[in-house]
């Protein structure tokens, strides 16, 4: 398979030092200590999410994904789980669809997003939704498909449109190039794609599915792009949560770009909202009289919304500041000498206590 055999040839090193891709790949290939200089992004199959709540809740918990992609949900058109601190993206399970089994995307709800899109087809689920980041907007697919060679357009127009962008989730493709015991349709399908497109496939160096006791691969797969590759880690495994697909979690290199409530802090008690409504038609008319021509376009109009909400509270709106009742400011001066002659403890002033060496 040449270039392509090395660009997604698994690492065989226990130092876990070396990346999967042939060009650029993970800075370390090993998994750095979790901060919030990474965007961590976790993939699992979960063969009914409804079954698999409160597993999911502590693997959110310990993985701390921005960005959980779940297959296999199972969920139907009303049904809905909830997860604290997250947003979702569903596509119901359709009963009588051979792969509709429903996929859903969770992200953290103080990410900045944009531009949602969904392909729901019989064969293939896609959810895709853009995330601002310190590198730019990364788009990030979450996929689930049968039949690679029937929808291989839509992984195309994926990476064609995006050249800072991440697919991942179940793609039923196995290859042994990438640890597979056999490589299907679906598995020489990809490697055809990541050739023509340039895109790297990440996978943990463990295997990830178990479809018995005796039969074990790799099935959950980050496509990354040429653009990203080289801030990937190869994926970690997180605990098991009973599905026959073990979760991943791959870190990214870059930092989320969050959005803030810009009332925190604020005392709105007695705020002149007619006041407010004045103000910011005045501060918005010059600007939305402008067409929107672009994205940019919308980021700046963003941008000067929020500028001048802050602007209107500064002036207008206290300051919240917390003052406890009923303590007193300075200790009592009988108190002070008693702790100085009962407690071995050296006074700072009248104000406070720090700890000296007792005599």
């Amino acid at each position: 398979m040449g270039r392509l055999q090395s660009r997604l040839k698994p690492v065989q090193t226990e130092s876990r030092q070396t990346p999967f891709t042939e060009k650029g790949g993970a800075p370390t290939g090993g998994q750095p200590p979790m901060s919030e200089g990474f965007l961590a992004l976790t993939i699992l199959n979960a063969r009914s999410l409804a079954r698999r709540a409160s597993e999911l809740r502590l693997l959110l918990a310990t993985a701390k994904s921005h960005i959980l992609i779940i297959n296999e949900t199972k969920l139907k058109e009303a049904t809905r789980v909830e997860f604290e601190g997250y947003k979702s993206i569903n596509i119901p399970w359709k009963i009588y669809s051979v792969a509709g089994t429903g996929t859903s995307v969770y992200y953290r709800a103080n990410l900045k997003v944009r531009n949602i899109r969904i392909v729901e087809e019989s064969l293939c689920e896609l959810i895709v939704l853009e995330l601002h980041t310190t590198a730019g907007w990364l788009t990030v697919g979450g996929m689930y498909s049968k039949s690679l060679r029937r929808y291989s357009n839509v992984i195309g127009t994926f990476f064609e449109e995006n050249c800072l962008s991440i697919l991942a989730g179940d793609l039923n493709a196995k290859n042994v190039s990438y640890g597979c015991e056999t490589t299907n349709m679906n598995g020489t399908v990809l490697e055809d794609l990541a050739s023509s497109l340039g895109f790297s496939v990440f996978t943990s160096e463990e295997l990830n599915h178990y479809a018995d006791r005796v039969r074990a691969d790799r099935l959950g797969l980050f496509l990354c792009s040429a653009s990203i590759s080289p801030l990937c880690y190869i994926p970690r495994l997180e605990a098991d949560i009973g599905s026959d697909h073990v979760p991943q979690t791959m870190l990214i290199k870059m930092t989320m770009n969050v959005t803030e409530d810009l009332f925190i802090g604020y005392n709105l008690v007695n705020m002149n909202w007619s006041l407010f409504e004045s103000y910011m038609r005045d501060s918005l008319r010059n600007v939305v009289s402008q067409p929107l021509r672009s994205r940019d376009d919308i980021d700046n109009l963003d941008d000067h919304l929020r500028s001048s909400i802050i602007k209107f509270l500064d002036v207008y709106a206290l300051k919240n500041v917390w003052k406890p009742k009923g303590t007193q400011k300075r200790m009592n001066s009988k108190l002070v000498t008693l702790i100085r002659t009962k407690v071995p403890w050296k006074i700072a002033g009248d104000v406070g206590l720090s700890q000296s060496n007792a005599a």
